[in-house]
């Protein structure tokens, strides 16, 4: 079969005759929000759990996005620490967002049918028989 192994596709477009449709998880988006969030929310968790009790620190931090606007409220309020909390902060709404952006929004493509990863189509067996072969790829 001749054609395009992939065409980008939406649903409710013409399937052409020999593709069939397939999502697909958008790789980007799902890597950048996972290492934005992780290298923004690690070390202010870190931060939260080592020092909590600690004079003027208490354990907002471990909470997941809403942890630095919490301490913002009720944790120190001097100046360099309300900006770095602030900072953090919105790192860790992008890095979520994107992170769940690339988790639910899926990608559509048409599939060329020859490129499936199992195909099952009659063979012939000895002279007089005939049967089905099943084929893989890996």
């Amino acid at each position: 079969m001749l054609g395009p192994r992939k065409i980008d596709w939406e649903p409710g477009q013409f399937v052409p005759s020999g593709y069939h449709p397939e999502t697909y998880v958008r790789k980007p988006p799902l890597i950048v929000g996972a290492v934005l969030f992780g290298l923004s929310y690690v070390p202010a968790a870190a931060a939260g759990l080592v020092h909590a009790g600690s004079e003027g620190i208490n354990g907002w931090l471990v909470v997941p996005v809403a942890g630095p606007f919490l301490d913002l409220i009720f944790g120190p309020k001097d100046l360099s620490a309300r900006g770095f909390l602030l900072l953090d902060g919105a790192f860790q709404v992008v890095g979520a967002g994107e992170l769940l952006y690339g988790l639910i929004d899926r990608g559509h493509v048409l599939v060329r049918n020859d490129l499936a990863p199992v195909t099952v189509a009659p063979i012939r067996l000895g002279r007089a028989a005939t049967g089905l072969g099943l084929s893989a790829r890996f």
